[in-house]
């Protein structure tokens, strides 16, 4: 399943690399409007077959935090991402559950690297 994730996710870094503000906002766009719900359904299916809360079964493994991790620099992105999850509630109970983990609950999420507003500045 981690592999499964990575392959995923792996290539939609690249739709980010547009430099002209028009460029910037359609990969967004695509991202929040086809990309992420067609990776998140695909994700929920696998949820609802395997009939387990996780990838890995009954307890998270590292294809769950990875997906938590993913899912987190798009979330803080803020380019709809949550919105985007409450449509898949067992991908949603995934994250959540992944969530409250040991030291996951107690990390702070820093400065944005990527942001959906192609007018904010990079934080470095």
């Amino acid at each position: 399943m981690l592999y499964f994730s990575l392959f995923i996710f792996r290539p939609r870094v690249q739709t980010l690399k547009p430099t002209d503000k028009e460029g910037k906002i359609e990969a967004w766009k695509t991202l929040r409007e086809e990309v992420l719900p067609a990776q998140f359904a695909l994700l929920e299916k696998y949820l609802e077959k395997s009939g387990k809360p996780y990838f890995g079964g009954d307890e998270p493994d590292a294809a769950d935090v990875y997906f938590y991790a993913v899912y987190g620099i798009y979330e803080h992105s803020e380019m709809g991402a949550a919105e985007i999850l409450e449509n898949y509630p067992k991908l949603k109970g995934t994250t959540e559950g992944v969530k409250e983990m040991g030291r996951v609950k107690e990390w702070v999420r820093g400065v944005a690297y990527f942001h959906s507003d192609p007018e904010r500045p990079p934080p470095f």
